[in-house]
């Protein structure tokens, strides 16, 4: 099965990483990272919490700081890249740092309402694209994306910073079918994923979780309370063992 419809594919084409995209990196210190799961077929309210959480993330950015957006798929292997690029905009400088720069305050703020709207038709599109999935394959994409950003030559100069994940974190994988998670004890789970070299690397980073506190059955049920307790207990450990310096994990984004 396809993971990308057509009209998506076309639009991840015309919006994804292009030439002087990354023309604005020399500014910036930090990568943020964000995890979009479309294995869910999600509701207008989804739609609501994600928008408002997209734009707290943006409101935290600063000129130059990298921004990496992933689709996390029924199979981790199909996760790919739909989003690289540097936010514009100008560092602060003095008059002569100012006068001998080509960084140009106009121009910037011009780029930056471009990458804003790339940004947000990019992770619209995510959403809007539904399809079926028999699974939900989050742990390993996570591990894959965090571990292949490590290893890349750029993350020297921009390590991960921030790793936002919009998913209601119901796993049900190959490792771990659902509901496998709510089954056993979290620490024998991620014993068991850290022995497959299932693991994060998310070292000096902050994660925040959120769409979370519902099935992805068509009612988009909310979560019982026990449920809930040992899904977040899980992913708390999980994520924590990847070396994530906070963890969080909520309905909203705050």
């Amino acid at each position: 099965m396809r993971w990308m419809a057509p009209a998506f594919a076309l639009f991840l084409s015309t919006y994804s990483l292009e030439a002087g995209a990354f023309e604005y990196c020399e500014y910036g210190t930090r990568a943020n990272l964000i995890l979009v799961d479309r294995t869910t077929a999600y509701d207008d309210q989804d739609k609501r919490i994600f928008a408002a959480g997209l734009a707290k993330i943006v409101d935290s950015l600063g000129a130059g700081d990298r921004v990496l957006m992933h689709a996390i798929v029924g199979d981790f292997a199909q996760s790919t890249r739909a989003f690289d690029q540097c936010v514009p905009g100008c560092p602060e400088q003095g008059l002569r740092e100012w006068f001998l720069s080509d960084c140009r305050d106009l121009q910037a703020k011009a780029d930056r309402t471009r990458f804003i709207r790339r940004l947000a038709l990019m992770a619209r599109g995510m959403l809007d694209d539904v399809q079926t999935f028999p699974r939900s394959d989050i742990v390993r994409s996570i591990a894959r994306v965090t571990t292949e950003f490590r290893r890349a030559d750029t993350a020297a100069a921009q390590p991960l910073d921030k790793v936002y994940i919009f998913s209601d974190l119901i796993e049900n994988s190959t490792e771990l079918p659902w509901p496998a998670i709510v089954e056993a004890s979290p620490a024998v789970l991620v014993r068991r994923l850290n022995a497959l070299g299932i693991t994060p690397d998310l070292v000096g980073a902050d994660v925040h979780a959120f769409g979370f506190g519902r099935f992805h059955d068509k009612k988009r049920s909310p979560l019982r309370a026990a449920t809930e307790a040992q899904v977040r207990a899980f992913w708390r450990r999980f994520l924590r063992g990847g070396g994530a310096v906070d963890v969080r994990i909520q309905q909203r984004l705050e």
